[in-house]
């Protein structure tokens, strides 16, 4: 004997989901897409949780599930860029140690914690300003692509979640010049976006590229 339909139903929250969406297109294609991006964001703060403890111990534990948690994830993204007169890897040179920090106007003290080296895999910077005391950890580093990714050890100093940033030079073939990127991203409340990209991109970016060009420029000279 088959089962009624309204009795199925209540039996099975899949099937009374199925008939709830039935009938209603803007649903059916948001509600899947909306869970599909939860799942994400769980992986994410996991990843993110396990990234905490490798900045303790000084290890990063690197998981698969970086690129299927990240890949089409909506968040949130700010990004900058300027072109340098000088040279690709003239400019790579300066900003390649992770704990070099002077070219970028901000003054601190920067030290790689536990005596490792500032293009170590794993590498924690250490920057202090004032009292204020910021840790960053290298996930990524590549001479090749002339750049480098870092995330916070622990939150953010700022009311943003996942803030994972990436900063690389590439050569302007024709003029000999270096076209230098800085790019972030993170999650936050969805009422704050408008607010943090602007701030990571005039307030962060811009103004430490603007240092950088100060820099290589008095180098040159």
């Amino acid at each position: 004997m088959v089962e009624p339909t309204a009795r199925r139903r209540e039996r099975n929250p899949e099937v009374r989901d199925a008939f709830a969406l039935k009938g209603n297109p803007k649903i059916a294609t948001i509600a899947p897409r909306r869970l599909h991006l939860d799942r994400r964001r769980l992986a994410i703060e996991e990843l993110r949780r396990k990234n905490r403890g490798a900045c303790a111990s000084g290890r990063l534990i690197v998981s698969a599930v970086v690129s299927s948690a990240t890949k089409d994830e909506e968040m949130a993204k700010s990004y900058y860029s300027i072109v340098l007169d000088q040279s690709a890897e003239a400019v790579w040179a300066v900003i390649r140690p992770f704990d070099h920090y002077a070219w970028a106007g901000v003054e601190s003290e920067t030290i790689i914690e536990a005596g490792k080296a500032g293009d170590q895999i794993a590498a924690i910077r250490r920057v202090a300003v004032g009292d204020k005391v910021i840790r960053q950890i290298l996930l990524a580093h590549s001479d090749i692509d002339r750049s480098y990714t870092y995330a916070f050890c622990g939150p953010a100093p700022f009311p943003v979640r996942n803030y994972t940033a990436t900063i690389r030079v590439a050569p302007v073939v024709e003029t000999n010049q270096a076209f230098v990127e800085w790019w972030a991203t993170f999650d936050c409340a969805v009422e704050e976006y408008d607010r943090w990209t602007n701030h990571f991109e005039q307030e962060g970016f811009a103004r430490w590229l603007a240092a950088l060009r100060k820099f290589m420029d008095a180098q040159a000279g």
